[in-house]
């Protein structure tokens, strides 16, 4: 008998296993450690640096995000124009991105090509000048931007949020206002990459079809880099959370109503991260969610609210953000709540959390589907300093962790006393 597949479901599998490619390593000049996954049939590379070199490092605020967007604005012997049209023509992408806790550096360009464009990017490192004006424009494109954000009810929220959490000086909290932006000076960039986009903070990472000659362009490009001098300064931000936990920051004319609440979280490092983090998923991490299913669902208060976690090196930070209907906030925070009691007092049932298996299950997956990918969590690895294991026991903690354990991990971390709710609307 013929099955008609259009009528019926598919038989679903449990996911037995998983598997990443190997991530070797080679150690090339001045001892920098190369880490990478080779990829012989793509005809592309993709390189990742990383420096110490996030806001977590700056004197003054917005010094390192500022760097990091004109770095490519002009060299002693280019100008922005001429240095984008010398990538373009590369047939590449050279991207500088600045985080709180790092900067990364990224070239993506086919495997022949990688000589010019590691090129390019010594020179930026020998000879970038930050011409005075591209930094004008830089400042003036800022304020503007700055000035629509502060319109923006999901803007609003979300920066007072991290304020409340960690403190508007710290680097997790803070945000951009006018008199920063109107601070900015020339000397302040060149001394903050002079000072920290040095040899001894970089880590290289890659992906791609490498042999001895790519390996020795990369060579010429840690050579030319500079070396740091002198001992570098221990940066240490205490955090001072705010002392009113419910925040409401009222936006004319808006038409809906945005939320943002959570409290701080474990680190990624911590032995409680993977149950913690799966707990979150229930929650509100995924379209099958607690908090998903109530509010979106049954009470129509928003199109979608998520919980995830927002990982940071020294700290890491539950967030839940949704987009709700106009004067339903104060409703929409009940509700959370209401779902963080539930998990607290009542055991999750067999089959829900059954199907929350399969969804992470499933996940991991998709992140784990093809090198590019299981690059991006190489990436993640340096990042927090984990090992290659942190994937295998995710995934053996997903298939073993019980309603009980759930349940104590709620009651551990959701105490909404410890939960800060900041809604921004009319």
């Amino acid at each position: 008998m013929q099955t008609d597949f259009r009528r019926s479901a598919p038989q679903i599998k449990e996911v037995e296993k998983i598997f990443h490619e190997e991530v070797q390593e080679k150690v090339l000049a001045e001892n920098t450690v190369f880490s990478y996954i080779n990829d012989t049939n793509n005809p592309t590379v993709k390189l990742s640096l990383k420096l110490n070199a996030g806001s977590w490092f700056e004197h003054k605020k917005l010094i390192a995000t500022t760097c990091a967007r004109l770095a490519k604005s002009g060299t002693i012997s280019q100008k922005s124009a001429q240095i984008a049209e010398a990538i373009d023509c590369s047939g590449g992408k050279l991207i500088f991105n600045c985080m709180e806790d790092h900067a990364w550096i990224t070239l993506r360009c086919l495997s022949e090509n990688l000589p010019e464009l590691l090129g390019i990017l010594s020179q930026l490192f020998k000879e970038s000048t930050f011409p005075q004006t591209e930094l004008d424009i830089h400042k003036k494109h800022r304020l503007q931007q700055l000035k629509l954000n502060n319109k923006k009810t999901e803007y609003l929220a979300q920066k007072h949020f991290f304020a409340s959490v960690f403190g508007s000086e710290h680097p997790y909290g803070f945000y951009t206002e006018a008199a920063f932006i109107d601070a900015l000076e020339r000397k302040d960039l060149l001394d903050f990459f002079e000072s920290n986009y040095t040899r001894e903070n970089l880590q290289i990472m890659g992906v791609g079809n490498f042999n001895e000659q790519y390996f020795g362009e990369i060579e010429k490009l840690i050579q030319s880099v500079k070396s740091g001098e002198g001992e570098k300064q221990n940066f240490m931000h205490p955090i001072q959370p705010a002392l009113n936990k419910e925040i409401f920051i009222p936006v004319k004319d808006a038409e809906q109503v945005s939320l943002a609440m959570g409290n701080r979280s474990p680190l990624r490092s911590d032995p409680e991260y993977i149950d913690y983090s799966i707990m979150i998923a229930l929650l509100g991490g995924y379209f099958g969610s607690r908090l998903m299913m109530n509010l979106r669902e049954k009470k129509g208060l928003t199109y979608g609210i998520y919980a995830q976690i927002q990982n940071y090196k020294h700290s890491g930070c539950l967030v839940i953000q949704a987009e709700l209907k106009k004067g339903s906030g104060e409703k929409a925070i009940g509700e959370v709540f209401f779902e963080m009691e539930r998990l607290k007092h009542e055991l999750v049932s067999n089959e829900e959390l059954r199907n929350l298996k399969q969804y992470l299950s499933g996940n991991l997956l998709s992140m784990l589907d093809g090198k590019l990918r299981q690059y991006e969590m190489l990436r993640q690895f340096k990042t927090f300093g984990l090992d290659e294991d942190f994937l295998y026991r995710y995934f053996n903690r997903i298939k073993k962790i019980e309603p009980e354990d759930i349940q104590q991990l709620a009651l551990k971390y959701l105490d909404k006393n410890s939960f800060f709710t900041v809604i921004s609307g009319a």
